[in-house]
C-alpha cells in the first residue's frame, strides 16, 4: 500500500505546478521575468482568473511551506517581528491560559470571554483572535470555536516562552518609533535618546532608558529577565561555545578570568569545570549578586573557583592583574560611546598580554547570508537600535571600538553550531 505524501511533499508539488502555470504564461504573453531590480516592471496588470488564482496558490502553498518549516517557537518570534498585531492581546489578557490545553474542539469565543479577568466585548477579541488564527497562533476547529495550535499551545505550557512573550512586546514595540528617535535625537548616542524613550513615561522631566524603566517595576524586571532567559535557550548560546571556542589550557596556573556583566556564572562554571587551574571572579550590579545564593551553592557544592563580587562596569576596574576579561552579551545593549567607556574601564586591571573576550552577535555583510536568516538578523538589530539604540555590529565597528580604547584587535571567529562570536582585544601595555 503506498504511503499516503507528507504535507510538505504536497506544498512542494503545488508550488512546482503553479510555478510552471505562471512562468508559462509570461513567457506566452512576452511579459518580463520578475526580479528586485530597480527598472523591473511592476506586476499592476490584469491577469485572467485561471492565472490569477495560480498566483495566489503560489504565494500560499510558498508561505506554508516556510511556515511548516520553522518550527513553532522560532515561528512566534518571527510572528513578534512580522507584526501580527494580536500577540499584545494574546499576552496582556492570558488567552493561551484560558483555552483548555488538550481539547482539540475548544470553547466558543463566550466561553473564552467568561473566563477573563475583565469584561471583554467578543465580537472584538473575535476579531483579534481570527488575526491571530490565520498567522497559525490558535486555530479555529470549527466556526465559532477556539483551540490551541502547535504555537499557542506552546505558549500555554511554556512558562519561560511566554515571559520572552511579555518581553519581546515592550522591547519590540519601540522599533516603530525609531522614525520618530532620530528626528528627535538625530546622534542616535545615549541610552535615554532612544525610540524606546519617547514611549517611557518622563522621570523629573527627563527621558529614562530601557533599564531605568523596567527598573521601576521589580515584576517587570523579573519577567525581563526571565524572558531574555527563553530567549538564550537552545544550543547556539549554549555556554559549550565559550568554553570549547577558547584555548583556556593555554593560560598559566592561577590565572584570573573576570566576567563582567556575568549574572550567576553559568558561563564561568563550564569553564571552571574543564580547566579547574583557573580564577574566577564573576562581576554584576548588587540586586544581581544577591540573587546568586543557587549559583554560590553549586561552586561550593563543587569546589570550583569562582568568586561573585558587585561591580559597574561603567566605572574603573578595582582588581589587579586580570588575564582575560569575558564580555558575554554586554556590548549589544549599549552605544558605541558607553562601549567605550565599559573597555577603558578594564584597562587599570589589565597587564601586557591581558585579553579581552567580546562575546556577541557579528552583523554579517549585506547579502552575505540567505535571505531568510538575514531578515531576521536585520529585524533584531533594528530592535536594539530602537530599545538601547545599540545592536550587533560588524566585526570592523568591534575593532574599532577595541582599537579606539588602545587594545590590538587579535581576530574574530564564530565557534561551530554559536550564534555568538568571539571578538578578540589585546593589551600590549
Amino acid at each position: 500500500m503506498a504511503s499516503t505524501p507528507s504535507r510538505l511533499a504536497e506544498l512542494s508539488n503545488t508550488v512546482s505546478k503553479n510555478t510552471v502555470i505562471l512562468d508559462q504564461y509570461l513567457r506566452d504573453n512576452n511579459i518580463p521575468k520578475p526580479t528586485f531590480d530597480a527598472h523591473d516592471p511592476i506586476w499592476d496588470a490584469e491577469f485572467p482568473p485561471d492565472i490569477q488564482k495560480a498566483r495566489i496558490a503560489l504565494q500560499d502553498a510558498s508561505t506554508e511551506l516556510i511556515d511548516l518549516t520553522t518550527g513553532s517557537r522560532r515561528y512566534l518570534s518571527k510572528a513578534l517581528n512580522g507584526g501580527v498585531t494580536s500577540m499584545d492581546t494574546l499576552y496582556h489578557l492570558d488567552i493561551p491560559h484560558k483555552v483548555p490545553l488538550d481539547d482539540p474542539e475548544g470553547i466558543t469565543y463566550q466561553e473564552l470571554c467568561a473566563k477573563l479577568d475583565i469584561p471583554v466585548n467578543e465580537y472584538a477579541l473575535t476579531r483579534i483572535l481570527r488575526a491571530a488564527v490565520v498567522h497559525r497562533i490558535f486555530k479555529e476547529p470549527s466556526p465559532g470555536r477556539i483551540a490551541h495550535s502547535a504555537a499557542s499551545r506552546l505558549l500555554a505550557t511554556d512558562a519561560l516562552l511566554f515571559d520572552w512573550l511579555g518581553a519581546a512586546i515592550d522591547v519590540m514595540a519601540p522599533k516603530q518609533y525609531i522614525g520618530q528617535a532620530i528626528t528627535q535625537f538625530p546622534a542616535l548616542d545615549e541610552a535615554n535618546r532612544s525610540a524606546a524613550s519617547l514611549t517611557f513615561p518622563k522621570r523629573d522631566g527627563e527621558y529614562v532608558s530601557f533599564y531605568e524603566y523596567i527598573a521601576q517595576d521589580p515584576e517587570r524586571a523579573k519577567q525581563f529577565g526571565r524572558g531574555m532567559s527563553s530567549f538564550q535557550t537552545g544550543d547556539g548560546y549554549s555556554p559549550r561555545h565559550l568554553v570549547d571556542g577558547f584555548d583556556w589550557g593555554s593560560l598559566p596556573e592561577g590565572s584570573l578570568v573576570v566576567d563582567v556583566g556575568g549574572s550567576h556564572g553559568d558561563v564561568d562554571m563550564a569553564i571552571a569545570r574543564k580547566s579547574p587551574h583557573l580564577r574566577f571572579l564573576v562581576q554584576d550590579l548588587p540586586e544581581t549578586i544577591a540573587s546568586t545564593g543557587k549559583a554560590r551553592k553549586i561552586v561550593h557544592d563543587e569546589n570550583l573557583n569562582i568568586e561573585f563580587v558587585v561591580h559597574d562596569f561603567l566605572t574603573p576596574q578595582t582588581v589587579k592583574g586580570v588575564k582575560i576579561f569575558i564580555l558575554r552579551w554586554i556590548l549589544h545593549n549599549w552605544p558605541d560611546q558607553y562601549c567605550r567607556q565599559i573597555l577603558q574601564s578594564l584597562l587599570p586591571a589589565m597587564v601586557p598580554g591581558s585579553r579581552v573576550l567580546v562575546f556577541d552577535g557579528v552583523m554579517p555583510g549585506l547579502g552575505t547570508l540567505p535571505n531568510v536568516v538575514e531578515r531576521d538578523l536585520r529585524v533584531f538589530d533594528l530592535t536594539m537600535l530602537g530599545c538601547f539604540n545599540a545592536g550587533d555590529r560588524e566585526v570592523e565597528r568591534y575593532r574599532g571600538l577595541l582599537e579606539g580604547v588602545g587594545l590590538r584587535f587579535g581576530g574574530c571567529w564564530r565557534p561551530e553550531g554559536s550564534r555568538l562570536s568571539c571578538i578578540v582585544g589585546e593589551w600590549e601595555g
